[in-house]
């Protein structure tokens, strides 16, 4: 399965395995599985963490991006047509990088990984479980 990480699904896989549900902890696990995040991830959680603002993830950037390239995702980049399908998706949800994620997921048929709710109203896989 190819799955697309939300930002929070990131940071409790790296740091809190705990909250998420077993199963998906055990998906996420899984070396059959390809784990992708969003640039938009890794530059909203990283200017969190150089804010001291996200403490689960500590206090270095250098240290959270190497957590991540531990972890075996590889990283999505942001392309124009992604950003172009994000703004013209229906206002369902008010993040952003919520909807880039969407649009993202949806131009490479990617599985959403993701606890919102409000993706789930979008034509785009979703797993949380």
């Amino acid at each position: 399965m190819e799955l697309l990480l939300d930002s929070h699904t990131l940071l409790w896989a790296l740091y809190n395995e705990a909250v998420l549900p077993r199963s998906l902890a055990s998906i996420l696990r899984d070396p059959e599985n390809s784990l992708f995040i969003s640039e938009a991830s890794v530059w909203e959680l990283s200017d969190k963490v150089g804010k001291r603002r996200l403490s689960l993830a500590g206090n270095s950037v250098s240290q959270f991006v190497a957590d991540i390239e531990a972890f075996g995702t590889m990283l999505l980049p942001i392309e124009l047509a992604d950003i172009l399908a994000s703004v013209v998706l229906p206002a369902h949800h008010g993040d952003p990088s919520d909807r880039l994620f969407i649009a993202q997921a949806r131009a490479r048929n990617l599985v959403l990984v993701s606890k919102d709710s409000d993706i789930a109203k979008y034509e785009v896989a979703v797993l949380w479980k």
